[in-house]
């Protein structure tokens, strides 16, 4: 079992092992980090779920923290103290606000206020909060997670990720299938039924 590829083993996975390791290869000579930085903050509570903060820039994934049995305020804490580690303000942080992570987005509003567009003088929110379970109208995507998950698949096929055994089998454990029509991912609770 220690040899296994859990990646390679999980049939009708949307998101193909060979694309994913095809990412985790790609380094800064192939893909320079372009563009301002960009945090993903996956918020859980209690439990075997764990927290992630995502940083990117462009089309490389720098980095994740992963926590565990954290609440909302230590979590934002460990957002801001991540990001201050960067020595600049990132263009958006976008949280998972579904949940428990809708009081880490009003937490880290209060430490990141919008900024001004110079070009056009709008405000413009650093933290933006994301709920995917929202229902899509675009007649391909069932709801704004199926749309997340087929741009990622979308900006693997150019982009550089860390090479963790963990992150690799994340990306590649969901399946999918089709619900009128419209690509729909398999729910978190399913996928643990699964044992991922």
């Amino acid at each position: 079992e220690i040899d296994r590829s859990y990646e390679a083993s999980v049939a009708n996975a949307f998101i193909p092992a060979e694309l994913v390791h095809g990412a985790a290869m790609r380094g800064p000579a192939q893909v320079a980090p372009m563009g301002g930085l960009r945090v993903g903050v996956d918020v859980a509570r209690f439990g075997d779920d764990r927290t992630v903060i995502s940083f990117r820039r462009g089309r490389v994934l720098l980095r994740q923290v992963v926590l565990a049995k954290l609440d909302v305020v230590q979590v934002a804490t460990r957002v801001r103290s991540e990001v201050s580690a960067y020595g600049t303000q990132p263009e958006q942080i976008a949280v998972d606000t579904i949940g428990i992570g809708a009081g880490v987005a009003d937490i880290l509003r209060g430490w990141f206020p919008p900024r001004t567009d110079r070009a056009t003088g709008r405000s413009v929110p650093i933290v933006v909060d994301v709920n995917s379970s929202l229902r899509m109208d675009d007649g391909e995507n069932y709801n704004l997670r199926a749309y997340m998950w087929r741009e990622l698949r979308e900006w693997l096929k150019t982009a550089s990720i860390p090479n963790d055994g963990e992150l690799l089998t994340d990306l590649t454990a969901l399946q999918y299938k089709f619900k009128g029509g419209e690509l729909l991912l398999e729910s978190k609770e399913d996928a643990k039924k699964r044992g991922i």
